[in-house]
């Protein structure tokens, strides 16, 4: 079976050990990083289906972050953790294509894995991929 790559940032060590403990038996290999340069150097190396950004981070916002994946990897799904409210950027970002999902924090671990097998299956269905 094909592995499936996600990448998650967040300079939040909690946040990525918390994660880490409920993405550990999925079907998927989950890479974790502290900054985006991290993020960026993992996405040049393994092939990536989904990326989720924390949206407030100390070396970069995470829809600038987004943005940046959308330039250089346009059928990569994009989704942002947020657990600060400025929906005016969000729907911005949204609109603009920037970001396909928002996720607030804190987030409840099952519809996290749904959201996640939910965004595996829209990539697959941009690359026509069974």
């Amino acid at each position: 079976m094909k592995r499936i790559n996600v990448v998650i940032l967040d300079d939040e060590q909690y946040v990525l050990n918390c994660l880490g403990r409920l993405f550990r038996h999925e079907p998927y290999d989950v890479f974790y990083a502290k900054n985006y340069k991290q993020s960026l150097d993992i996405m040049e190396k393994e092939p990536v289906k989904v990326v989720i950004s924390d949206q407030r981070m100390a070396d970069i916002g995470g829809i600038e972050f987004l943005n940046i994946i959308q330039k250089k990897y346009p059928d990569v799904v994009r989704m942002i953790f947020t657990g600060y409210s400025n929906l005016k950027v969000i729907q911005d970002a949204i609109k603009k294509g920037q970001i396909d999902t928002v996720i607030t924090k804190p987030w409840d671990d099952s519809k996290i894995k749904e959201i996640i097998r939910s965004a595996i299956n829209k990539y697959d269905s941009k690359k026509h991929v069974s």
